[in-house]
């Protein structure tokens, strides 16, 4: 289950958010907040820009960047004149896009299924490496209890 957290001051359009990508995938378990009073481990967060103060979405997104290092961040905006990419970029945000725009709800869809995957295969990755070194641990146990048994019959 990937764990989104929506924060936006505007509940409609973060219900709207929510549609669209359950549209795309059951597999979501969404939090949404309007003023986030403390950022959850979440997978994916989705920002709004413009609430607040209009550095507050810098400054969130600096927040959960160093509560979530492995985190997706994306930012919306009704308008994008006033996103300041390099500053939401320099803060740990890795996506910046419009609300009303069709092709960057598909940048939207494509950044999420790209951050999926990847986080999945990474994973798959962790598990292999716990496994291999359960393996090794439960080899190493046997190993021991091998050399005590012959040191006890010699």
């Amino acid at each position: 289950m990937i764990r989104v957290q929506i924060i936006d001051d505007d509940y409609w359009c973060a219900e709207a958010i929510k549609a669209m990508m359950m549209d795309v995938s059951a597999e979501f378990d969404f939090e949404y907040s309007a003023m986030p009073e403390q950022i959850n481990g979440c997978d994916i967060y989705i920002v709004d820009n413009e609430f607040g103060t209009g550095d507050y979405a810098e400054q969130l997104v600096q927040q959960v960047r160093s509560a979530n290092p492995e985190a997706m961040i994306m930012v919306c905006s009704g308008t994008m004149s006033r996103v300041r990419y390099k500053q939401l970029i320099n803060a740990g945000c890795d996506v910046a896009i419009e609300k009303g725009s069709a092709v960057d709800r598909d940048v939207m869809m494509v950044a999420i299924a790209r951050y999926v995957l990847a986080s999945r295969s990474r994973k798959r990755r962790v598990g292999f490496w716990r496994a291999l070194d359960d393996i090794r641990t439960v080899l190493n146990t046997w190993n021991k209890r091998f050399e005590i048994a012959e040191s006890r019959s010699a």
